[in-house]
């Protein structure tokens, strides 16, 4: 992974354990993280996306119906759907994605906000 795939906010994880940081600095070959109080400086390599699940859909605020996640923005008519089923209809345009700080930039270039997590 590239700092280029990054925004400041992103949620990311250290490569050599499972604790999550929020990206506050972006350098050409590394990255300013925070972890609740801790501040640290990390390099490209040692980081790597973090898997979307089902319970960090719950913690972003999405609800399931039926087999497939949603999200609705603000109470407008904008709404997210996540699938984690492979299989797509002919009337959906589906946008293949796996990591959580894809989920974060793809929901600001829609809503122009942050989709993010508080603790982190």
């Amino acid at each position: 992974m590239k700092a280029e795939e990054l925004r400041i906010g992103n949620i990311i994880k250290f490569s050599e354990s499972d604790e999550f940081f929020r990206v506050c600095e972006i350098m050409p070959n590394g990255f300013r993280v925070i972890n609740k109080n801790e501040d640290t400086w990390i390099e490209e390599w040692q980081f790597e996306g973090i898997e979307i699940t089902q319970d960090w859909l719950v913690n972003f605020g999405f609800l399931k119906m039926n087999s497939t996640w949603w999200t609705c923005y603000k109470n407008t008519n904008f709404r997210m759907s996540i699938s984690f089923d492979l299989e797509w209809s002919d009337n959906w345009t589906g946008i293949r994605i796996k990591s959580i700080h894809q989920l974060q930039n793809l929901f600001y270039a829609l809503t122009g906000e942050e989709l993010s997590l508080s603790g982190i």
